[in-house]
């Protein structure tokens, strides 16, 4: 009798065992990141972050020693490409200070800047990029003050790490409108090339699960000589002179950056 009593203790301790194991496998399968009996994961994917209304705007600025050449001025006279680049990008600084000034509506007030440029020659900085002015809420007389500054464009073109360089700025800020415009008149001549770097920052971006635009600038170059970074989805124009110099960037300015926020397109209008 107390062997038979023994024996069905240790078997209802078994039984309990194993529905106590059965019930914590059922419920670690609800926990997020489970593998389902499928194989698949049934992780609920992190959400997107909480961004805000706003702009968030990087420029590169070529400052290589070619930018000392000259250029048509589209008027029959002749400057330096510096000094036709930076009456350009005064233009530019203006019409952002009007966007600041007068915002849309129902759009976002807020902007923030970033001015990256080319190390200088014979400097620890040679060959790569650095910030002129680093990811801020915009101040139109700090960016006059640079380029009122500029006027010794020297060193080789390190394009890529600049694009890259910006583009990190950009995604990095909480501001929902993300955009990068590149000058430049020259071949990228250090590692990264630009469009390795543009693809690295788009797969950053999406990492993130946010929206990372590009537009590039081809000044008194072939544009073809950047197809490369067309390829990767980023807008891609060539200028001669100083007058299409001017056109060109007004064009990305409000056509592929400021449209959106001032004239948003109606709910499910094709792109």
């Amino acid at each position: 009798m107390g062997n038979h009593v023994g024996r069905r203790r240790r078997s209802l301790r078994v039984a309990s065992l194993a529905i106590a194991a059965l019930m914590a496998v059922a419920s670690c399968s609800d926990e997020p990141g489970s593998v389902t009996a499928g194989g698949g994961n049934s992780a609920t994917p992190n959400p997107p972050p909480v961004l805000e209304s706003g702009i968030a705007l990087g420029f590169v600025y070529d400052t290589s020693g070619s930018m000392s050449e000259s250029v048509s001025d589209g008027k029959g006279g002749q400057s330096a490409k510096w000094q036709v680049a930076n009456r350009a990008f005064v233009g530019i600084v203006e019409r952002l200070k009007k966007f600041v000034a007068s915002p849309p509506a129902d759009g976002p007030t807020r902007l923030e800047t970033a001015l990256v440029r080319f190390g200088r020659k014979g400097t620890s900085d040679e060959g790569k990029a650095a910030f002129a002015i680093r990811m801020a809420p915009f101040d139109a007389a700090g960016l006059r003050a640079w380029v009122d500054g500029f006027s010794q464009p020297d060193g080789p073109t390190p394009l890529g790490d600049a694009v890259r360089l910006a583009g990190e700025a950009v995604i990095g800020s909480k501001l929902v409108t993300k955009h990068i415009v590149v000058l430049t008149d020259g071949k990228n001549t250090h590692p990264p090339d630009p469009a390795t770097a543009l693809r690295a920052l788009r797969a950053e971006a999406d990492r993130r699960q946010v929206a990372f635009s590009a537009h590039f600038v081809a000044f008194d170059v072939d544009a073809e000589e950047f197809k490369s970074v067309r390829a990767e989805g980023a807008t891609l124009l060539g200028a001669s002179d100083e007058t299409q110099l001017n056109e060109r960037m007004q064009y990305i300015l409000e056509e592929k950056i400021l449209l959106e926020v001032e004239h948003p397109r109606p709910s499910g209008a094709g792109k």
